[in-house]
């Protein structure tokens, strides 16, 4: 079994939001992530989608990127990502994926012996990528718009706190971690936003990773990085654990074989 990762694939089938506006790479990338991914991934495989599925708004919206999704080989296991907007619970999601599908929400699966988990946290003030200014980081006061359940409906956008979700995403990362059985062969961590910095030191998010014993952390959120520039953390080992960037346009659009059991 291979086991394979891809996170922000921002599927648009129903909202039809062009992404090549982010870049010239953007260009054609679901039918990108179609070639590929079936190229390498068989049905026995695993592929890890690490959160930005959807650019939909409801749960029905996303039914179409569900089904794109649906279509291609393996078991995809899905975390949310922060434009997940359509994400409706743990049951919901789990019903609307339906067969091949397993989901990441204070929980944990195991695949053969391989242990997953994780959850989608935050921006923290502790974790520095060179595009975010360097004195809000400081200061703590980056803000990430997020709607509330009332204006989903109309796209209107609300800021929300982001020192009470920072808390809440470190319980759901540690409740999801402990809850991996002992004994297994493997064990991963799925983050959508990156827990470790450009140039990668401990902090409290690797601390509870690495407190778990985990093999393998796989991240995404991070877009339109600079390759001329080096980011040692986009493949990286930290106290024992590997810290890989699973972004779609940082793979150019082909999953990442992050292990092989």
């Amino acid at each position: 079994m291979k086991i394979f990762a891809l996170s922000d694939p921002h599927l648009a089938a129903e909202s039809n939001k062009p992404m090549d506006i982010f870049g010239d790479n953007w260009s054609g990338h679901v039918e990108k992530i179609r070639r590929n991914w079936s190229d390498l991934v068989t049905a026995g495989d695993v592929v890890l989608v690490g959160g930005d599925i959807s650019w939909a708004l409801k749960l029905e919206q996303a039914a179409p990127d569900l089904a794109f999704l649906r279509g291609l080989p393996g078991t995809k296991v899905l975390l949310r990502g922060n434009h997940d907007y359509w994400w409706s619970g743990l049951k919901k999601v789990r019903e609307a994926a339906g067969e091949g599908f397993e989901v990441i929400q204070n929980n944990s699966v195991v695949i053969n012996g391989v242990g997953i988990g994780g959850s989608r946290l935050w921006n923290y003030p502790y974790v520095y990528w060179p595009f975010i200014g360097a004195e809000e980081v400081e200061r703590g006061e980056i803000r990430e718009p997020v709607p509330s359940q009332e204006a989903r409906g109309n796209g209107k956008h609300n800021v929300v706190d982001d020192a009470k979700i920072c808390r809440s995403e470190l319980g759901r990362l540690q409740n999801s971690l402990v809850s991996l059985p002992k004994g297994l062969d493997l064990r991963i961590c799925m983050t959508h936003f990156p827990p470790v910095s450009a140039e990668p030191v401990a902090n409290e998010l690797t601390g509870i990773i690495g407190g778990q014993a985990i093999d393998y952390t796989v991240y995404g959120h991070l877009h339109a990085l600079d390759r001329s520039k080096p980011y040692p953390a986009v493949d990286c080992e930290l106290e024992g654990v590997r810290y890989v960037l699973t972004s779609s346009d940082w793979l150019d659009f082909v999953p990442k074989l992050i292990v092989e059991v």
